[in-house]
C-alpha cells in the first residue's frame, strides 16, 4: 500500500540527484542546501518547494495529488518561461532558476555515469510516492514584507519617550513615511514587472493542428458562429481565417472562464467562513455580482460571447499571470533588513527615514499559483496586501505597467488605460469578491469602519478604486 507521508528519504535522494547533475559533486540534503562547483568555489544555495497533496476544497479537507502536481507543473512552467525570457537579454526582474522538477514521474534524466547517480536516480523516484517538488535556487535579498515591518519598527523605536496622546499622530506619520519611501521604486517596478510577466511567453496566434475528424468539426463550428454572426450584424462576414483566430483565441479563455464560474458559486460559503464582511455588505453580494452562468461578463473587452450565446471570441490572448503579488512574494535587497533595527535605535527619526529608502526590488518569487486570465485579476493581491490598500499607489502601479506595455505588439490581454471607467472598476471589485484569497480583512485594517459605514457595494467600489476614474458616476443608482 503506497504511503501518503512525507518520506524523507525519497526526499534526500531526489536533493542529492540534483546536487550530482548539476554541481557535480554529492551532498547531504535538507530544505535548503549548498555545495561548491568543482570548477570554482562559488557557492549554491537550493531550495526545495514541496506541494502537499493535502488540500482544503470548499471547505473540506480532501486528499488530491493531482492538484498537487498541477499547481508544481503550473509553476515550473512560469519559471521555465522566464529563463527563455531572460536569455532574450530582459533583466529588469529576475526569478529564482529551475533545477528540478519531481512528480509521480520525475523529470530527471542521467547526464552522468556511476553507481551513485544511479541509485539516487532509482531511489528519487519513490513509486507512488504523492509529494511533487520543486528544486530551484534561492534568491537573495529580503522580501517587501519583512522590510516594510523593518522600516516601521525602527521608526517606532525613534519616538520612545513621546506622550501617549501623540501616538496616534505619530503612528500615522510612521506609515506615510514608510509608504513615501519606497512608493516610486516599488510601484514603477511591479507594474513593469507584471507588464513583462505578462507577455514573457505570449501565445502564437492561429489555428491548432487537428485530424481531419476534428477540422470537419469545427468546420461545422465556423459556419454556425459565422450564421449567428451574420443574423447578428449587417456588417460583411469575416473570413474563415480571422474568424478561426477569434475562436482559437476565444478557447485559450475558456479555463479563466471556468475559475470565475467556480469562484461564483463557491463565494457565499467561503466569505460566511471568513466572516470579513458586514452582514448588510454579504446580503447585497448576490446582486453586485453577475449572476452563476454570466460570468463572461467579467472578461476583458477584447474578449465577446457570440451570438450562439456559448462560443466566446476573442482579439486577444490571456495573459500569464503570477497570481500571488503579495509582499511577502516581492524581494529586494539594499534595505536595512529585519535583524539591524537597533542600528538606528537612539539615532532619531532621520537616520530611520533615511534607512527606507534604500530597498529596491529586484525578484519575483512562488509562482504556483500562476494562470492565464485577465491582467486584472492581479491586483486584489497587490493591492490588499503590497500596497496596503492604497488607491493612490494602485493609480502608479496601473500607469507604469500601461506605459511598459504601450509598445508592445503582442496580442495579449493587458489592463485599461487610465483613466477607468465603471465597468472597469466594477470588474476589478468582483475580482477582489471573487478571489480565493480573502482580501478584506486587509481592508478593515487599512481603512477601519469603511465597509461598516458603507452602505452599498458601489461605494464600497469608489471608496477603493475611485482615484483610478476620471469622475464617478452620477447617481448611486448608476447600473453596471
Amino acid at each position: 500500500m503506497a504511503s501518503h507521508l512525507l518520506d524523507t528519504k525519497v526526499l534526500a535522494a531526489r536533493v542529492n540527484l540534483v546536487m550530482r547533475l548539476t554541481m557535480g559533486t554529492p551532498s547531504h540534503a535538507s530544505g535548503t542546501s549548498t555545495a561548491d562547483s568543482s570548477s570554482h568555489s562559488r557557492k549554491y544555495s537550493l531550495v526545495v518547494k514541496i506541494c502537499s497533496p493535502y488540500v482544503t476544497v470548499d471547505g473540506r479537507n480532501a486528499f488530491e495529488p493531482a492538484l498537487a502536481m498541477k499547481r508544481v507543473q503550473q509553476e515550473a512552467a512560469s519559471l521555465r518561461s522566464l529563463e527563455a525570457w531572460h536569455r532574450d537579454g530582459v533583466v529588469s526582474m529576475r526569478a529564482p532558476m529551475l533545477l528540478a522538477l519531481f512528480d509521480l514521474a520525475p523529470h530527471m534524466a542521467p547526464t552522468g555515469s556511476g553507481a551513485h547517480v544511479e541509485g539516487d536516480i532509482a531511489a528519487s523516484r519513490g513509486s507512488d510516492w504523492p509529494w511533487p517538488c520543486l528544486v530551484m535556487t534561492t534568491v537573495r535579498g529580503e522580501s517587501f514584507e519583512e522590510w516594510r515591518d523593518a522600516a516601521v519598527g525602527a521608526l517606532c523605536d525613534c519616538s520612545k519617550g513621546t506622550p501617549r496622546v501623540l501616538v496616534a499622530a505619530l503612528e500615522a506619520a510612521v506609515v506615510a513615511v514608510v509608504r513615501s519611501s519606497y512608493r516610486e521604486a516599488l510601484t514603477s517596478w511591479v507594474g513593469a514587472s507584471a507588464a513583462s510577466l505578462h507577455v514573457a511567453d505570449a501565445l502564437h496566434a492561429g489555428p491548432l493542428p487537428t485530424s481531419r475528424t476534428l477540422a470537419a468539426v469545427e468546420a461545422a463550428r465556423l459556419r454556425r458562429v459565422r450564421h449567428a454572426l451574420c443574423l447578428a450584424a449587417p456588417s460583411p462576414p469575416l473570413d474563415d481565417a480571422a474568424l478561426r483566430r477569434q475562436l482559437w483565441l476565444g478557447q485559450q479563455w475558456t479555463p479563466y472562464l471556468r475559475q470565475l464560474e467556480h469562484q461564483r458559486a463557491t463565494v457565499t460559503g467561503r466569505r460566511l467562513c471568513t466572516r470579513s464582511l458586514p452582514s448588510h455588505l454579504l446580503a447585497q453580494m448576490a446582486a453586485f455580482l453577475p449572476a452563476p452562468g454570466a460570468m463572461h461578463v467579467l472578461l476583458p473587452p477584447c474578449v465577446q460571447l457570440a451570438p450562439d450565446g456559448h462560443t466566446l471570441l476573442a482579439a486577444a490572448a490571456p495573459a500569464r499571470l503570477h497570481g500571488d503579488l503579495t509582499a511577502e512574494n516581492i524581494f529586494g535587497s539594499g534595505g536595512r533588513g529585519s535583524g539591524k533595527r537597533s542600528r538606528t535605535r537612539g539615532k532619531g527619526a532621520g537616520a530611520a527615514i533615511a534607512g527606507c529608502g534604500s530597498w529596491r526590488p529586484h525578484s519575483l518569487l512562488d509562482m504556483a499559483d500562476g494562470l492565464r486570465g485577465d491582467p486584472v485579476y492581479e491586483l486584489p493581491a497587490v493591492f490588499c496586501s503590497t500596497l496596503s490598500c492604497d488607491a493612490a499607489h494602485l493609480r502608479d502601479v496601473v500607469q507604469a505597467y500601461t506605459a511598459a506595455r504601450s509598445a508592445d505588439c503582442s496580442a495579449v490581454a493587458s489592463l485599461p488605460s487610465l483613466p477607468w471607467s465603471w465597468s472597469d472598476v466594477y470588474r476589478l471589485t468582483c475580482v477582489l469578491l471573487l478571489h480565493y484569497v480573502d482580501g478584506f480583512d486587509a481592508v478593515e485594517a487599512c481603512m477601519p469602519d469603511l465597509l461598516a459605514c458603507a452602505p452599498s457595494w458601489m461605494e464600497v467600489a469608489l471608496w477603493l478604486h475611485g482615484a483610478l476614474m476620471a469622475a464617478p458616476p452620477v447617481a448611486a443608482g448608476t447600473s453596471v
